[in-house]
This record gives structure tokens, C-alpha cells and sequence, in this order.
């Protein structure tokens, strides 16, 4: 409701969640906020951005491949790579099968995919992954209109979590929030 709150009326809304160190919950607190929406009515998709330790398929009990990866490499049209999913307005884009190419493709391309991917849903929520890991995917959160940061309750006091902050604004996001978890 707060994210909700945060954001202005708009057609659509794109939110990536990122975090400092693995296991911070980024894909549970992601998906969480997309069946809220979802059971509200609103038309969301799950982008699953983390290349390197995908996690919204499985979570979701959908097929990992095709995804992300295979749209950005153009082997087939975005429409053929979403997935349905229990919530009826909820879709799910898995990471899919990411190759060296991959990270190259995110950096150029994936701004391109959020514009087209505002067109057809309310809300867009992106799971980005560990922070630092994929760095040609941090640049794009400038695409997003508000970035979250997700941690664990004992590691938001790290250095790795402070410096995380002002990458993102750095690279022009807009950071919105800090969403922190149980360990």
C-alpha cells in the first residue's frame, strides 16, 4: 500500500527490487507485492532480470526457459516468452537461458522491453538481483520509476548496503525505499 501511495497515478508503473548480498528475499518481497496488485485487479507481469540466480519461475511453478533472455536475444516475440500464472492477472517473465551475450543485451535493450512492457500492464515489477553482479543491467535503473532496496534486517547497517544507495542514484534511479527482511 506504502509503494502504492509513493508512486502518481499513472498508466503504468515500473519498480525494480534489488539488494546488496544474496538471499536477501528480493524475489519473495517481489512477488508478495505482485499478488497484492494482481488479486486487486491490476494488470502486472514479474520480470525476472536476475540472470545469474533466477528465482520467479521456480517460485512460481513455471517453465524457466523461454524468457528474458531468449526476448533480448530475439529468438522470439516478448508475447510468446510471458507466462500465465495462478493470479489471472498476474504474468511471469523468467529469466530464461542466459548466455555471455546476455549481460550485453540487458544494458542495451532492456529499457526498450520496460517501455513496451508499460503498454500492455499496470504494474511492472522487475527482479534485478544482487546488485553489482550484472553491472550493464544496474545501468537501466534509470528505466524504472522507483528502485527498492531489499535487505536483511542485520546487514542494512554494511558498508555494501550504504554504497549500494548511492550507486543507484548515481546511475540516475530513483531510489524509493528500503524493503528489509527477517533473516
Amino acid at each position: 500500500d506504502d509503494v502504492v501511495r509513493q508512486l502518481p497515478a499513472a498508466t503504468s508503473r515500473v519498480l525494480t527490487f534489488t539488494a546488496a548480498a544474496p538471499d536477501a528475499g528480493t524475489t519473495t518481497v517481489l512477488l508478495n507485492l505482485a499478488l497484492t496488485l494482481a488479486r486487486g485487479g491490476q494488470r502486472v507481469v514479474a520480470v525476472d532480470a536476475n540472470v545469474t540466480r533466477p528465482g520467479v519461475a521456480a517460485k512460481l511453478a513455471l517453465r524457466p526457459v523461454p524468457g528474458l533472455a531468449e526476448v533480448l536475444a530475439q529468438h522470439l516475440p516478448l508475447p510468446w516468452a510471458l507466462q500465465p500464472t495462478p493470479a489471472p492477472s498476474l504474468q511471469a517473465l523468467a529469466a530464461g537461458g542466459a548466455d555471455e551475450a546476455t549481460a550485453a543485451a540487458l544494458g542495451r535493450d532492456l529499457p526498450k522491453l520496460v517501455a513496451q512492457l508499460r503498454q500492455w500492464f499496470d504494474w511492472v515489477l522487475i527482479d534485478a538481483g544482487v546488485w553489482g553482479v550484472v553491472p550493464e543491467r544496474d545501468a537501466t535503473c534509470s528505466a524504472a520509476d522507483a528502485v527498492y532496496l531489499v535487505t536483511r534486517e542485520p546487514d542494512a547497517e554494511r558498508p555494501e548496503f550504504a554504497g549500494l544507495k548511492g550507486w543507484v542514484k548515481q546511475l540516475g534511479g530513483a531510489l524509493r525505499g528500503y524493503v528489509t527482511t527477517r533473516a
